[in-house]
């Protein structure tokens, strides 16, 4: 994680949600996050299209499961693939400067472990 985030990070820590949710510490004084979740329910695809609709700012990622796509304004990306839903969020006052190329490579980290 730290090599595609480019800082170091902690461990980490399941938040008790459902879907599963990590949260991963960037910044401590600053309380900068990053958070994934996956999340394999039958509402996954339903949620996946109703977040895509926001906000007129989504932009479309190519090459990242079936489905992908960034909301600049909350930081998030949203990965469709076979029916799971994976979401990267970053959080706080010390976001990567390219938090969305960040979010791309811990989702190509994190898809092979999702939940199908």
């Amino acid at each position: 994680m730290a090599a595609t985030i480019g800082t170091a990070v902690s461990n980490g820590t399941r938040l008790q949600t459902w879907p599963p949710l990590c949260r991963f510490v960037i910044d401590q004084p600053s309380s900068t996050f990053v958070y994934l979740s996956d999340d394999s329910r039958p509402t996954a695809v339903e949620d996946f299209d109703r977040n895509e609709h926001t906000t007129d700012a989504t932009q479309a990622v190519t090459g990242l499961g079936d489905r992908a796509y960034w909301l600049p304004q909350s930081g998030a990306l949203h990965v469709l693939s076979a029916g799971t839903q994976l979401v990267v969020i970053f959080r706080g006052g010390k976001v990567p400067a390219d938090a969305r190329g960040a979010a791309v490579g811990l989702a190509r980290i994190a898809l092979p472990r999702a939940r199908p």
